[in-house]
């Protein structure tokens, strides 16, 4: 038989993939044997490169990934996707055997930046992935050799496909190196810098907090001092006079358990938890009557007027302590408003209810709070005073939260309204103790 080589033209080549070409030289071969090449014998025919390789992905490419699967979920049970890795077993398979079409310029490459990056991301180890690769192509290899022991094809021919094949796993398996590391980088310096910023913020937060501590904890001190010189006065001049001696030092008990309160409260905000003052049973109006009491001097020096609408009396399970420095502080932020008045200084205080809640509203006729700060009344730092702190409405937010209710601010110009809702129910929860 006359042997005749029939090769496609190479600037042909580069624009189709090997299983194009593969099945070309196929179609060839079934209509015409002109292709078929005998040894030097010029007994078996002996397959070409292009046509044996083409018999080998449609009969086994199944079997090549089906083999990497296997030994993937053999080493690491359980830990991959097996219906994911398939997909990219599949795409994988024919990004190295098309030979005709560059690695990095080839239409399937996409997939390797992606499954680099992802993995990176995931803290996938690399040593997995190399695995994998090398997996691959073991299982490539297993299953060549078995298709080789019943075909005739020329060891030369093999050995050049196959010396290719390999090129490209070496390539595939350095790209995927590269892009992993630098991915991983990439996230490490973000870490990196993530980390950096959390420290610094948080320096800056407990220079906020040290300074605003100092604040909420000098007035009271400073109370403490003048109560002490009165009672110093008094000893001196009135050394009989017990009756107002221990009035003042009830002022400066009560003082003390401010503080404490005020200690309390600062640890509880920055450790979101702390030291919980335990849930009894009040009386709304005795704890709204023993706030105003102790905020008698300041309303008193600044003549704002108190109306009181405390019909509604109602008993609630709560912590008593904790709702007085809410009120306290809600109505120290009224005065501090009410100051900037220079005619009518009127502080309403109402009580209300509905099927669900019990309500609490403390109302002035202020100069209102500035409009771009309404939104952010609540969130810590955010204070239009110039010696304020900004933690104190942060604080009454955490405690209403505490114990079952919310505070809620309306605000407009020549009137502020705080309401403090507290669910009916809201110690149905909690086990009361006796109020001492």
């Amino acid at each position: 038989m006359k042997v005749v080589k029939e090769a496609t033209p190479l600037p042909f080549l580069q624009f189709i993939s090997l299983g194009q070409f593969a099945i070309l030289c196929y179609d060839k071969v079934k209509c015409n044997d002109a292709i078929a090449v005998h040894d030097h014998k010029g007994r078996e025919p002996i397959l070409s490169a292009y046509q044996w390789l083409y018999t080998f992905i449609r009969q086994h490419k199944s079997d090549v990934i089906e083999y990497w699967l296997s030994e993937i979920s053999g080493q690491y049970p359980g830990r991959y996707d097996l219906d994911r890795l398939e997909e990219n077993g599949d795409s994988y398979f024919d990004l190295v055997i098309d030979l005709t079409i560059p690695v990095v310029e080839h239409p399937l490459f996409p997939i390797i930046p992606r499954m680099s990056q992802y993995h990176a991301e995931q803290g996938t180890p690399l040593t997995h992935l190399l695995s994998s690769s090398h997996i691959w192509r073991k299982s490539f290899t297993f299953i060549l050799k078995r298709f080789l022991e019943s075909v005739p094809v020329s060891i030369t021919e093999v050995m050049d496909v196959y010396s290719q094949i390999n090129s490209r796993i070496d390539e595939l398996q350095q790209k995927i190196g590269e892009i992993y590391w630098e991915r991983s980088n990439t996230l490490a310096a973000r870490q990196e810098e993530t980390i950096s910023m959390l420290h610094n913020d948080r320096l800056q937060l407990l220079g906020k907090m040290s300074a605003s501590m100092a604040h909420e904890l000098r007035n009271p001190l400073f109370a403490m001092e003048g109560f002490i010189k009165l009672i110093e006065s008094v000893i001196d001049q009135e050394p009989s006079n017990t009756r107002k001696i221990k009035s003042y030092l009830a002022v400066v008990k009560e003082e003390f358990r401010n503080l404490y309160s005020q200690i309390t409260s600062f640890l509880s905000f920055s450790k979101n938890s702390g030291v919980d003052e335990p849930f009894i049973v009040c009386d709304c109006t005795e704890v709204i009557e023993s706030v105003l009491d102790l905020s008698g001097p300041r309303l008193n020096s600044e003549s704002i007027v108190v109306k009181l609408n405390l019909q509604l009396n109602f008993t609630i399970t709560i912590q008593k302590v904790g709702l007085q420095q809410v009120l306290s502080n809600v109505i120290h932020n009224s005065i501090d408003a009410l100051a900037q008045n220079k005619g009518d200084k009127i502080l309403s205080i109402h009580t209300a209810e509905d099927e669900v809640n019990y309500y609490i509203e403390i109302m002035d006729n202020g100069p209102g709070i500035p409009e771009e700060l309404r939104n952010s009344l609540f969130t810590p730092f955010v204070t239009s005073k110039e010696s304020g702190t900004g933690l104190g409405l942060a604080i009454c937010k955490q405690i209403m939260s505490k114990n079952v209710g919310d505070i809620t601010c309306m605000s407009e110009p020549g009137k502020t309204k705080f309401v403090l809702s507290l669910v009916k129910n809201c110690g149905s929860c909690q086990t009361p103790v006796e109020a001492s």
